[in-house]
């Protein structure tokens, strides 16, 4: 049976006896008396516990509700990623900053993203690493990226340009 105090604006209403009536009998093992005072007492943790407003309350079953319809929306291509619901409003904590820093970021994004692209012809990932000697935007070699490879993770470049992002800090 659901403890009332932690849903403030359930709509049964119960008398402390049907609760009761509700508890597991005490165990052999535990030496506690659940029908006594004291162990019908709150903890003084839930004594903190303040019930949410009406309002809030409202928003945060509103909140659930959206984050449901995202993450069961038919379409596959429409559907809520793990990212977006963990940043959804009903999950995300608004103390926290948004985890970007470990993010992968799709191929062609992210701080070296202007070196990627897919080839004309092949439609292959490619990426234009810096040659020793070469000098310009548009020298170096080009290489093709194998799967996994060639990907920014939140500020940082991927393992091809590296050494060319520690040179422009």
């Amino acid at each position: 049976m659901p403890d009332p105090r932690f849903y403030p604006y359930n709509t049964l209403s119960q008398s402390q006896s049907q609760i009761d009536s509700h508890l597991p009998p005490p165990s052999s093992s535990s030496g506690h008396d659940r029908s006594s005072p004291a162990a019908r007492s709150p903890s003084p943790s839930s004594l903190s516990l303040i019930p949410p407003t009406p309002e809030s309350h409202a928003h945060d079953i509103d909140a659930a509700f959206d984050l449901l319809e995202g993450l069961m929306h038919p379409e596959s291509t429409r559907r809520l990623t793990p990212r977006d619901a963990l940043y959804h409003p009903f999950l995300a904590d608004p103390s926290e900053p948004e985890d970007d820093e470990f993010f992968p970021h799709p191929f062609g994004e992210g701080v070296c993203g202007a070196w990627h692209h897919l080839d004309e012809v092949t439609e292959e990932a490619c990426v234009r690493v810096h040659v020793d000697g070469e000098e310009g935007e548009g020298g170096g070699e080009v290489r093709r990226v194998m799967t996994g490879e060639g990907i920014a993770i939140g500020r940082w470049p991927c393992e091809f340009h590296r050494r060319e992002y520690a040179c422009e800090e």
